[in-house]
């Protein structure tokens, strides 16, 4: 199946914060190094920018609001991303091939746009007081700041990602082996192998990519052919405008119309909530204050300050990514819109349509690999992908399970009913093929009703769900259920 990776990092506010790093590791090691030549880069493009100003102020000074100070890589509290972008790119035809980051090509893209800055520096050089030349160079460095921005993006996800293929290596090992049976299936493949690589690949699917984990808080309001999905938010970002802002990137994306000819929608409700009363609450005793702008916090600390039973948005990432399945934790990089809807997805409780592994690089740390499963997904591909009518069926589909659990349970102990469990238990295994407690309660449902071979089938997979999750006690029954009788 496709393992899932639960963020729980202690401190994204600095590229190389997470409480998950581990100073002896390869991948540390080698990214101390990309990090000490990217504040290189970094303190160069500011000593052109200065020269660059000063002749631009002497001999063409209404070029002087195109060049801003460039920004650094400094990430923390209410530090904000520009929101970017318009409708995503159509899907490609062909499948998505294998992407790939590490510090290796971190480094390249520092020396790439070294390069960059060196010629520019020599145009600066031979340029003088021609006014034409000065409105070339301002161009050319504003795509010079643009460009070091997916720069110190790329840094900043290398810090996250590879810190967390060190600490869960077995979990990307089996991502990992999921990406080659998916890659495998491109091409000419013996039957046994083929046969082997879409059991993995059909069970992934089924049991983790399609599955829909909605959280409690989603208010769901059918209206005739419409169904709204109402989500209360709480924040406590202090700019209302970019706030806005990013919910209107996410109501316009997650929008779409059913088969039936309704519309399916989310409205996201939001609460702000002022970072003095999130640390020290209504009434704040004498000296409490919230952190300062650009401060470096502890994110899981800070999440837990908000109230429960509501999506969460707010700031201080390294990377902008969903922390405790609930909380949008922003970095202060570019946002595109499909981006932040695609992150908004897994508010609702979808999963990504991708899988991410690694291959071992040694000592330049891990080689980060993504393949998406799907380029028309929103979930698989947040810049080809869209939103789809299926979404919602499967939100909708999803929510009904705990309804058809607890229908199976009543029939199965409180009714004797077992035909009527078994059909319910059955329901819920065709929506959430891997669903723990289903499958166990099926194996009992089987065993009342007399169909002790299905039942036995039944109890090897529970036997095997049991172990990997090392549910020891249900291993130790349902062996005694297996063993053979006198």
């Amino acid at each position: 199946m496709l393992f899932r990776v639960l963020l729980v990092l202690g401190c994204c506010a600095s590229s190389s914060g997470s409480a998950q790093a581990l100073p002896t590791a390869p991948y540390f090691t080698r990214g101390r190094e990309v990090e000490a030549r990217q504040r290189v880069f970094t303190e160069r493009v500011g000593r052109f920018h200065a020269a660059l100003s000063d002749t631009v102020r002497r001999w063409a000074p209404d070029l002087l609001p195109r060049l801003d100070a460039p920004s650094g890589i400094a990430t923390g509290y209410q530090l904000l991303p520009r929101i970017t972008g318009g409708a995503s790119a159509p899907p490609p035809a062909a499948p998505a091939p294998l992407v790939s980051y590490s510090w290796a090509w971190s480094e390249a893209l520092i020396e790439r746009e070294t390069s960059a800055l060196v010629h520019l520096e020599s145009e600066l050089r031979a340029s003088a007081s021609r006014r034409s030349a000065l409105d070339s160079l301002a161009t050319a460095y504003r795509g010079l700041v643009d460009r070091k921005r997916l720069v110190d993006a790329d840094v900043n996800y290398n810090w996250m990602w590879q810190a967390e293929i060190a600490r869960l290596r077995g979990v990307f090992d089996r991502n990992t082996r999921l990406q080659d049976a998916s890659l495998r299936l491109r091409f000419v493949q013996t039957p046994a192998q083929r046969a082997a690589d879409s059991t993995t690949v059909a069970t992934a699917l089924a049991s983790d990519v399609h599955r829909v984990d909605a959280p409690a808080f989603l208010k769901t309001e059918p209206s005739g052919a419409d169904w709204v999905i109402t989500v209360p938010m709480v924040t406590d970002i202090d700019d209302s405008a970019f706030v806005k802002e990013l919910l209107r990137a996410v109501s316009e994306r997650w929008r779409v119309r059913s088969a039936n000819g309704g519309e399916y929608r989310v409205i996201p409700v939001m609460q702000m909530i002022s970072p003095r009363t999130l640390y020290c609450g209504e009434a704040p005793a004498a000296g409490c204050a919230a952190p300062l702008k650009g401060a470096a916090i502890n994110v899981p600390a800070h999440l837990a300050k908000f109230p429960a039973g509501a999506a969460v948005l707010t700031t201080g990432a390294g990377s902008t990514h969903i922390a405790g399945g609930r909380a949008i934790v922003l970095s202060p990089h570019d946002a595109p819109r499909h981006m932040i809807a695609h992150e908004f997805g897994h508010v609702l409780g979808f999963q990504d349509a991708y899988v991410r592994g690694y291959r071992d690089a040694g000592n330049d740390g891990f080689v980060v690999t993504e393949l998406v499963l799907d380029n028309a997904d929103l979930m698989g591909s947040s810049g080809t992908g869209i939103v789809k009518a299926s979404h919602f069926e499967r939100l909708r589909s999803e929510q009904e399970v705990p309804l058809l659990m607890k229908a199976g349970l009543a029939a199965l102990y409180e009714r004797g009913d077992a035909r009527d469990a078994v059909l319910r238990f059955q329901d819920v295994l065709r929506r959430q093929p891997a669903h723990y407690g289903a499958g166990f309660q099926l194996a009992k449902a089987l065993d009342a009703m007399g169909r002790p071979s299905e039942a036995a089938a039944q109890w090897t997979k529970v036997l095997a769900a049991a172990e990997l999750i090392g549910d020891s006690a249900t291993v130790r029954q349902v062996r005694r259920r297996l063993a053979p009788r006198p």
